[in-house]
């Protein structure tokens, strides 16, 4: 009768206990669903999970006063392992949970021995529950391909409940998600949640060191060239005095009536005059070698440590990306009622209560960084004499062209005037085809650097990403002499094709069309359909656009014109770039360096805007920023960040195609030049 009353007090107390008080009902079932495990898989691990959190309380068996401390530890252990399943379902390999789960069954088989009556039969029930669904979870694993590369887990060693023999624990570097001393399930769990993430933010904090053991050498490298080229230049800067001392000495000459004080001076004169000009000699050519070679060292110190700000901001994301993980993963085994030794990162505190963490949880997805750190913006680039590439060599092409007009003109006269025109002069020439704007309904985000101000307005078209910028102001008539975007990455793309909407009122073209500039004399062509991205080398990426090389690969001069002066005033540039690159969480970096003409040597001004696709909106938005040379980038606040901002809608959802080919093989051909 007494043990009746037991029987019936525990079932009255499991059904009110289950009813209210398991935190996981429902949880693991769902988790299962989500994974694509059948409904019988998902209800039984809920039965399960319900029946085990009840049991794992020790207060039902304590009714029967038959169970022992270590038999609930091994109950619990059970109840955790479901545990483990909802909160690492993200990377959940069936096989090394099977395993840690049968683990987990085995030590129950062992503490079955020690129950006798009704405690054991229950107990033994719960064992059987947890054997069927192992087998049907391992089925279902195998069929969605969640088992893992290691085949199925092997039940042949699992004794039956109440066997009363001891089973062998498997070895521990099987079970992936084995607690360490100290740790408790759910710290296991996070550890081996973000351990890839641990991983990767160790790799770039070595990497990182590496980079700053390389500044440090630069630097040093720097100091030394400068101290060697300071000790030269002094060296030749005594040679060339004691050289002008000793040859005005030479040029006030001798006569019989001085005396042989001033004679000897004279011949001590002649030679010091020697060894200083043998110096001067040979320390000129020694101190033009240092010069390079400081400027060498210095422009390798400034690209290592445009590599270090580079290695710095990826760094700072894989230090982002660990912590978000640790942070959210201990905010969800805190909301999930575990128990945790593992704490969050001080700059990410975790909350205190489920209720918090359930408050307070936010996807890594949505979680942006406050900055963003770019490689050291560039300076002004050097392209060449004024006379060769600037207004010097604009004034040389119209005098040409006025004399050349003239005599053309006398030349028609001679002839008689047939009505065929020879060019120059007063004829007016059709010149290169102008382009519509797509983006022309929209409005400039200008920005302005130094005395230069450009606007900027964006787009997504079927051919990429289309950026159309406009000189609204450049002293001299500056023109577009090199583009590219770049991320926080470091990674840089060139343009795949450009439009040219306006062209300034006194333009000239000077050099041959070939199928690499107009083709059909539509547009032009420059390495189309191919993405160009460069890493970390600045300086090997800034040559391309210096000198006389550069000037071949300028923006000019692949439209067609001859110098840096005038030519095109607003620009069509297209990117292929896809739509998740500027979904990020950093804008990408539009460079755009506008020539100065008028200087001598003529050089760029480095212009900088951020573009940024707002999700929200489905538009791109382009920002004028805040940015200075080398320092951290603030992110744009929403849509603006209090500069003049211009939002560019999307017509329909950004589309990646290949830029269109130009229809046959267009051969190179001579066309008029334009003086």
């Amino acid at each position: 009768m007494l043990k009746r009353l037991f029987i019936l007090a525990f079932l009255v107390f499991f059904i009110s206990f289950t009813s209210v008080s398991p935190s996981y009902a429902g949880l693991t079932g769902k988790i299962l669903g989500e994974l694509g495990m059948d409904e019988e898989v998902q209800n039984m691990g809920d039965a399960l999970q319900s029946e085990t959190t009840a049991l794992a309380s020790g207060a039902a068996w304590r009714l029967t006063g038959a169970l022992k401390g270590k038999t609930v530890d091994s109950v619990r252990g059970a109840s955790g392992a479901l545990a483990e399943l909802a909160l690492n379902s993200g990377d959940l390999i069936c096989n090394a949970w099977i395993i840690s789960f049968r683990v987990r069954i085995r030590n129950m088989v062992i503490d079955n021995v020690a129950l006798s009556g009704d405690a054991q039969a229950q107990h033994s029930r719960l064992i059987q529950k947890m054997q069927q669904f192992a087998d049907k979870l391992e089925i279902e694993c195998t069929r969605v391909g969640f088992m893992g590369p290691t085949g199925p887990v092997d039940n042949s060693g699992a004794s039956s409940a109440g066997g009363g023999g001891e089973a062998t624990e498997p070895p521990k570097e099987e079970w992936r998600i084995q607690p360490r001393d100290g740790e408790t399930v759910g710290d296991a769990i996070c550890r081996h949640k973000c351990g890839s993430l641990w991983l990767a933010m160790r790799e770039e904090e070595r990497e990182l060191a590496k980079v700053e053991k390389s500044k440090q050498s630069a630097d040093e490298q720097v100091k030394e060239k400068q101290a060697s080229l300071t000790k030269k230049q002094k060296e030749l800067s005594d040679a060339q005095k004691e050289l002008e001392e000793t040859g005005r000495i030479i040029k006030e000459g001798i006569n019989g009536n001085d005396s042989s004080a001033k004679k000897n001076a004279y011949v001590k004169a002649g030679q010091r005059n020697r060894i200083a000009e043998a110096t001067v000699n040979r320390l000129t050519p020694e101190v033009a070698k240092a010069q390079e070679e400081l400027s060498s060292a210095q422009s390798f110190a400034a690209s290592v440590a445009s590599s270090l700000r580079w290695q710095q901001g990826r760094t700072d994301k894989a230090r982002q990306a660990y912590f978000d993980c640790v942070r959210n993963c201990v905010s969800a085994a805190t909301a999930a009622g575990e128990k945790m030794t593992l704490k969050c990162p001080d700059d990410f505190p975790c909350p205190t209560t489920p209720q918090q963490a359930q408050e307070k949880s936010v996807p890594p997805r949505q979680i942006q960084k406050s900055t963003c750190a770019y490689p050291k913006q560039t300076q002004s680039i050097l392209i060449g004499a004024n006379g060769e590439v600037g207004s010097g060599a604009a004034l040389k092409d119209k005098v040409k062209g006025q004399a050349k007009g003239m005599a053309l003109g006398a030349l028609n006269n001679v002839i008689g005037g047939s009505g065929f025109s020879l060019g120059g002069g007063g004829n007016k020439s059709k010149g290169p085809k102008t382009e519509k704007d797509p983006t022309r309904k929209l409005k400039y985000s200008s920005v302005r650097a130094g005395e230069t101000e450009l606007g900027v307005r964006s787009m997504y078209t079927q051919d990429g990403l289309l950026v159309s910028a406009k000189v609204l102001e450049s002293p001299g008539d500056g023109t577009f002499h090199a583009m590219w975007l770049e991320d926080e990455d470091g990674n840089r793309y060139l343009p795949t094709r450009y439009l040219i909407y306006d062209l300034y009122r006194d333009w000239k073209l000077t050099v041959w069309w070939t199928e690499d500039h107009y083709v059909n004399g539509q547009h032009v062509s420059h390495d189309e359909g191919k993405e160009v991205t460069v890493g970390r080398d600045e300086a090997t990426f800034m040559k391309r656009f210096e000198g006389q090389e550069g000037a071949g690969n300028s923006i000019w001069s692949q439209l067609g014109f001859n110098n840096a002066s005038k030519g095109v005033q607003s620009l069509g540039a297209v990117f292929d770039v896809p739509p998740a690159v500027l979904n990020s969480g950093c804008p990408l970096r539009l460079v755009t360096h506008v020539s100065l003409p008028k200087q001598d040597p003529v050089v760029t001004q480095p212009v900088v805007v951020y573009l940024k696709i707002d999700s929200t909106k489905n538009q791109v938005v382009v920002s004028s920023g805040v940015a200075t040379d080398g320092a951290e980038v603030p992110l744009p606040a929403g849509v603006t960040d209090g500069q003049a901002v211009s939002e560019t809608p999307v017509a329909s959802p950004p589309v990646q195609k290949q830029p269109p080919k130009t229809s046959g093989k267009t051969k190179s051909k001579k066309k008029p030049s334009y003086n």
